[in-house]
Parts: C-alpha cells; sequence; structure tokens
C-alpha cells in the first residue's frame, strides 16, 4: 500500500539519492539531469519546503512497505501564476503503478489544502505525459521543448456539481454533496438541479425564435401582445426592453430592495404559483420603477411578461414551448419546469443553513411553487453544455440572431466581473478577445453559474444545491 509521510531532516539522504541516480533522473535531462544535494543544504531547504511552507510549498515522501520509493510536491510559480507539481519514482521501484498512484493522491492534497489547479511542464519526449493526462490533466500550451498540463480541482466543501469542456473535450467532472441529505442520497453527473435565474436565457432565446420566425418583433409593445388591465404600467414597453431590462416594469421582486426571494410569501402564499399569470398580484398594482428605456435595472417581472408573450403568441405554456422548441433540440432529456410538490426522480432538493453545516432546512418555502419566464428551470450540467453548444452551432437560432443575443445592449460594466449585459446573458469584456457570455441564478438554496469563452472554447457549469459560493470558483478558473 502506498502511502505519502512528511520526512524528517535525517531521512533527506533519500532525495540526496534519488536526485543522484542517473536513471531516475533522466526525465530532466533537458534540464541537467540529476541535480546535487549535499547534506550541508538540507537544514535550509527542509526550513524552505517543510518547516515554513507558506501555504505556497507542499513536499513529501511517497513509502510502501515500510520503504522510501519517491517523492510528491508542488510549489507556487509565477509564471503561471499558479502551482507546478512533481511527482518522481525512484527508478528501481518503477512499473509498480506508483507513479499514477502518487500523482492522484498529490492531486487529493492540493484540493484537500484549497488548491484550485495544478500544472506542470514537461519535456515534449517524456512518455509521463500520458501519466498526466490520465489524471485528468489537459495541455494548456506547448512549445518545441515542453508541453504545460493543467488540472482543476473544486473546493472540497462544495456540495453540487462542477463540468468544464474546453475543445469540446472534458476536462473537469466533479460531484459532491447529497441531493437527498437526509437519506444521504449523493448528487450525480446527472443530477436534475434548481438553477434560479438562470432560466431567462432559454425564455430570451424562445422569444428570439418567435422574432425569426416574423411572428413577433423588437418593437412589440405589452399593450399590443397581452390584452390585460395594465394599470400604471407602461403599455409601450417594448419587448426589446424588457429582454435587456431596461423597461422599468414594476419588479415583483426588486433584487435593489429585497435581500431574500423567501421575503415575497410573508403575504403571499408560494404555492399559488404555478404560472405566469400567477405572479401579476405582485407586481400590476405598482408604479413604474423609471421610465422606460432610461436606464438599465435587473428586472424578474419583465422575463415573467416575456414568458407570457410566448403564451400569447403559440396558444401553450412557455414551458411546453421551451420544451419542443429548446430542450429537445439540444438533446437537453433531463431539463425541465417541475412543480416542487410533483418532481420527478433525479432531483435534487435544495438546502438552506439554519443554525449549522448539519441544521438545515428545505428551499420548499422559498420559492415559486413552479417556474416561471423568471427562472425556476431544473437542468442538468450536461444538458448546460448541450445548450451552449446548441446556440453556437445554429440548432437554436441564426447565427446573425445568436451573435445579437450575446452582444452587449445594456448595462454599465461598473463591474468588470459582473459586465454588461444582452439578451438574458450577461456579457464580461473581452478585453481585445472576443466578449464572454454567462448566466446564472441565486435562490435560497440555490446557486448556478455557467459561461462560454470563445477564446479558449470552454464551455462551464457550476450548481449548488446548497446556496455554495460557485461564483468564487468560476472567478478562479476563468482568471487562470
Amino acid at each position: 500500500m502506498l502511502e505519502i509521510v512528511t520526512p524528517t531532516l535525517e531521512d533527506l539522504w533519500f532525495r540526496e539519492s534519488l536526485m543522484a541516480d542517473e536513471e531516475t533522473m533522466a526525465y530532466n535531462h533537458a534540464w541537467g539531469g540529476t541535480i546535487p544535494f549535499p547534506k550541508e543544504r538540507w537544514e535550509g531547504w527542509y526550513d524552505h519546503w517543510i518547516v515554513n511552507h507558506e501555504n505556497r510549498r507542499y513536499y513529501r515522501y511517497l513509502k510502501s512497505e515500510n520503504e522510501f520509493v519517491g517523492e510528491i510536491a508542488y510549489h507556487y510559480d509565477s509564471e503561471y501564476d499558479g502551482y507546478v507539481a512533481n511527482v518522481i519514482v525512484f527508478s528501481k521501484f518503477r512499473g509498480k503503478g506508483y507513479g499514477a498512484r502518487g500523482l492522484e493522491l498529490l492531486c487529493k492534497e492540493a484540493q484537500k489544502n484549497g488548491i484550485t489547479s495544478l500544472y506542470d511542464d514537461i519535456a515534449i519526449d517524456n512518455t509521463a505525459i500520458k501519466l498526466f493526462l490520465k489524471q485528468g490533466f489537459y495541455e494548456v500550451y506547448r512549445t518545441e521543448e515542453k508541453i504545460v498540463l493543467r488540472k482543476d480541482f473544486i473546493n472540497p466543501d462544495f456540495r453540487g456539481a462542477a463540468y468544464i469542456l474546453e475543445n469540446d473535450d472534458v476536462v473537469l467532472e466533479h460531484v459532491s454533496g447529497f441531493r437527498d441529505f437526509a437519506n444521504e442520497l449523493p448528487n450525480t453527473i446527472d443530477t436534475k438541479f434548481a438553477s434560479a435565474s438562470a432560466g431567462k436565457v432559454f425564455v430570451a432565446v424562445g422569444i428570439l425564435q418567435l422574432i425569426e420566425q416574423g411572428k413577433l418583433h423588437f418593437e412589440d409593445t405589452i399593450g399590443e401582445l397581452i390584452d390585460i388591465d395594465w394599470k400604471a404600467v407602461d403599455k409601450d414597453i417594448t419587448v426589446e426592453q424588457l429582454l435587456n431590462h431596461t423597461s422599468g416594469i414594476p419588479d415583483y421582486f426588486d433584487e435593489s430592495v429585497m435581500d431574500e426571494y423567501e421575503e415575497l410569501w410573508v403575504d403571499f402564499p408560494n404555492y399559488k404559483i404555478r404560472h405566469n399569470d400567477d405572479l401579476l398580484p405582485l407586481f400590476i398594482d405598482k408604479p413604474m420603477m423609471y421610465p422606460k428605456g432610461t436606464k438599465f435595472q435587473y428586472n424578474n417581472t419583465g422575463y415573467v411578461v416575456l414568458a407570457m408573450i410566448i403564451e400569447r403568441v403559440t396558444g401553450v405554456e412557455f414551458d411546453q414551448y421551451l420544451k419542443e422548441s429548446v430542450f429537445d433540440k439540444c438533446g437537453m432529456m433531463g431539463t425541465g419546469y417541475y412543480e416542487m410538490d410533483k418532481l420527478p426522480a433525479k432531483c435534487a432538493t435544495n438546502y438552506v443553513w439554519c443554525n449549522s453545516a448539519d441544521d438545515l432546512r428545505t428551499n420548499i418555502f422559498c420559492v415559486d411553487a413552479k417556474g416561471t419566464g423568471a427562472g425556476g428551470a431544473f437542468i442538468t450540467v450536461k444538458d448546460i453544455v448541450n445548450f451552449w453548444k446548441g446556440l453556437r452551432d445554429g440548432k437554436l437560432l441564426s447565427k446573425e440572431m445568436a451573435e445579437t443575443m450575446l452582444s452587449k445592449h445594456s448595462g454599465e460594466g461598473d463591474d468588470p466581473e459582473e459586465g454588461y449585459y444582452g439578451y438574458g446573458v450577461w456579457i464580461i469584456d473581452g478585453n481585445g478577445q472576443k466578449d464572454i457570455p454567462y448566466f446564472q441564478g441565486c435562490d435560497p438554496g440555490v446557486s448556478f453559474i455557467s459561461e462560454y469563452n470563445p477564446n479558449e472554447n470552454r464551455i462551464m457549469v457550476f450548481v449548488s444545491n446548497y446556496g455554495d459560493n460557485v461564483w468564487a470558483i468560476a472567478r478562479d478558473i476563468r482568471n487562470h
């Protein structure tokens, strides 16, 4: 059995032997081969790597049957603004799987220590490249001399699912936590997760499809499309103003003044919300927030009204339209709008923190009984990848309309991480490269973000049914 151990100062005789063995160090021929490690250097090296590592260095021995067989390590490298891995097995112990197991152990230690990714630069002719690729590393770039590889990690405290593709190859697949906490039923890659406001992107696609079909126009107004008494709401609000959050329509959940979505249900029972029109009493008697078209302000009511427009134009419930015109076209078989008291198989329960990590309650009294145009779709991470591919590959919209959807239409961009707004998506400025669209959602016990980086051809999806911080994970990976 292979284990990792912290060497004592006296144990460094093994490292001296390891560094001096020509066959062991043959992999390092491009950088000089063997490395002298005389005893007079031990104490300073030991203090730097073991005693005062400052969480920027990690070093351990690999041990099997009371015998040292190799070393594993990582250290911070400013060239990559990240941590570089190192695994060496003494030549006489090779061929026993110690290298693969040692790399696996190193990755687990790095993840446990809060490291979000590991790099390694390997000589172009080193057969160890295959070992790293099998452990989930992927190529970042190569030169004539070396290949730079990388593996991304998720914080071990994260509960949910994470999925990353680059050039349509899976480079990260991570699932953790329970979809049913009380019965300890684990999340899986096929678990259906609530996604909160992320569903706005599906509504936007549905609207844009109807525009391309000539059944709707950007300039059409809510007064023309929906025959109800709009009271103080401006009937001349356009479809485009709803899409890009510049309508000024009264928001039933104004995130600029309300902190928690469940505050809505203090006086109005959430179990009554099963259709878009059910939300009318929550906003129809309120005044306009500002004159239409004069500013950007994120607005949930706007997308409820867009879903109502889909229903008036098509004659079917918006979720049925989205199933046939979006989800089915992209092979999103696990995605849909489900009633909270009639959830199908494989749906994750969402949990809200009470007093401790083990004192949780479900969010069933915190959200609509069924999702609306403002959000509430259940998704799988693979389905979201299929959605991005469908949008990218022309299955949902023409190339021109997809580009319009993913272009900046509103917002000031004051927060570079939040960015601007397109139609149903947020947009991070590309700073000279192509912009990066993303969509996100947050409800009690729900956190979701997914982005498509066209510069790297990378799709990332992160979702938690415990409300864990998916934004920090996405930011760490994006910035590297």
